[in-house]
């Protein structure tokens, strides 16, 4: 999605986290139609990577720019993908496995995905559900640019490729990880019975009932008797 958020960044001349908000808020429109329910994180989502990207952008300086060797530069913008890559699927398996709610374009591939829950979601559906998002946004971005200025401004490169087809298998294999850690998970378990008793009684055999009640003295069953009298 970050080519989409590139090719507005430079059509419009917007920062990249500008670029980030308006994406969203036209992914947004969607919410209504699939009925998706927004929360705090849907909210904490749009404004923490928009603010984060730009901070990030204007002090973090280009590995071309570096007086390094290209072997070396090449070394190091291939980890800092992979990292980053591992970080930006941690966090989205994270946060959706909290189920505080989910941006747009999250809550649009649980819904590809015929779930609502990232943790009740098929983990095949999920992982194509996010590579076909991935690839419109792509395809999306690319059109925008032009192929030509897209592969120049490295929008369209082996990095953008990569993200795009694994970013949905790795997103779906980290959700049964998240969903693990405590806290996380929505889903709740019934409390056991205390002791069994609870379940004793409910498993009860009603003919065992009936023969502890033979088994009640005489002076009981007496008692009983005239009560209902």
């Amino acid at each position: 999605m970050d080519v989409l958020h590139a090719a507005f960044s430079h059509a419009f001349g917007w920062s990249f986290g500008s670029s980030i908000l308006v994406c969203q808020f036209i992914l947004a429109a969607t919410f209504l139609p699939l009925r998706i329910r927004p929360g705090i994180a849907t909210v904490v989502a749009f404004i923490i990577p928009a603010i984060v990207a730009d901070a990030v952008l204007s002090i973090m300086p280009s590995v071309d720019r570096l007086p390094l060797p290209e072997t070396l530069a090449l070394l190091i913008r291939a980890l800092a993908l992979l990292l980053g890559g591992l970080l930006f699927c941690a966090g989205v398996a994270a946060y959706l496995a909290a189920a505080l709610g989910q941006l747009p374009r999250d809550g649009l591939m649980l819904v590809l995905a015929g779930a609502r829950d990232i943790t009740q979601a098929e983990p095949r559906r999920l992982a194509l559900a996010r590579i076909g998002i991935d690839i419109t946004c792509v395809a999306g971005g690319v059109a925008l640019l032009g192929p030509a200025n897209a592969t120049h401004l490295g929008a369209l490169a082996p990095g953008t490729l990569l993200m795009a087809a694994g970013s949905g298998p790795l997103i779906s294999y980290l959700r049964c990880l998240a969903a693990r850690l405590p806290g996380l998970s929505s889903r709740s378990a019934n409390p056991a019975p205390r002791n069994g008793t609870e379940r004793h009684r409910r498993t009860q055999p009603a003919n065992s009932r009936s023969a502890s009640a033979r088994h009640q003295p005489a002076s009981a069953i007496h008692v009983k008797s005239k009560t209902h009298r």
